[in-house]
């Protein structure tokens, strides 16, 4: 355990914690967008930077992967803190200025327009399905697109790589502009513009899950095959549920 001060409170936390563990776990508000518990943290939205106080040129970080150490003082709400959440929310709404979070995270923030032209996207580069696809399906049916020799002084984008991608829908769920779109039919899944066949139950004779799920999800370790096996806790039948009572 070490001793940190937050917005001048002293907090003995376990050591490793990132910044933003222990604001959650003490209930501290600190805004961010790309951050989800069981994905590796990247800082890429820029809404949870605070001031570490204690170093000498009391330099901004990201809460979500900065460290907490023994003696830190961290400040979440300075006003160096405040200019550059305000500048980080001002360029994720231009990108995206139809999204419910980001409207949302930019009323709490008190941003109501960005200063300068609005270049709708809707994806904000957050790096969440990116994650997501690798760590938690193990897939790495996504990446990040930057520069190349055919893509200079093009803007980053992220790539769907269909040949790998199972149709599983995790980045879908998790995207927080709703970016990724994702279609189910009655015997079909469309994502990333591919087209999915699902897979019947053998009793009821209902689709429930694609097949390229369901077979990762059989001959993979780790992943609860019960979820797809199950058709009342399938994603299609949920979805399906969900709009018969509508």
């Amino acid at each position: 355990m070490v001793k940190v001060k937050i917005d001048r409170k002293t907090f003995r936390v376990k050591e490793g914690s990132t910044i933003l563990d222990v604001a959650l776990e003490e209930d501290i508000a600190i805004p961010t967008l790309c951050h989800y518990e069981e994905v590796s943290p990247a800082g890429n939205c820029r809404l949870c930077v605070v001031e570490i106080v204690s170093q000498k040129d009391r330099p901004l970080v990201c809460a979500c992967n900065t460290p907490v150490e023994k003696g830190m003082e961290v400040l979440t709400r300075s006003k160096k803190v405040l200019a550059s959440r305000k500048m980080a929310m001002e360029l994720l709404l231009a990108r995206a200025p139809r999204s419910e979070k980001i409207l949302e995270l930019a009323r709490q923030i008190g941003v109501k327009q960005p200063p300068f032209r609005v270049k709708e996207d809707e994806c904000v580069l957050c790096g969440l399905c990116v994650r997501a696809c690798r760590e938690m399906v193990g897939r790495e049916a996504i990446a990040f697109v930057t520069r190349g020799p055919q893509r200079e002084g093009e803007t980053p984008s992220i790539q769907p790589f269909p040949e790998r991608c199972i149709a599983c829908g995790t980045c879908v769920y998790l995207c927080p502009t709703r970016y990724i779109k994702m279609v189910d039919l009655d015997d079909t899944r469309i994502i990333w513009d591919k087209v999915y066949k699902a897979k019947e139950h053998l009793i009821s004779g209902k689709f429930y899950a694609p097949v390229d799920l369901v077979e990762y999800a059989e001959k993979t370790e780790g992943l609860e095959r019960s979820l797809f096996l199950d058709e009342a806790s399938s994603p299609l039948e949920k979805r399906r549920g969900q709009k018969e009572t509508s």
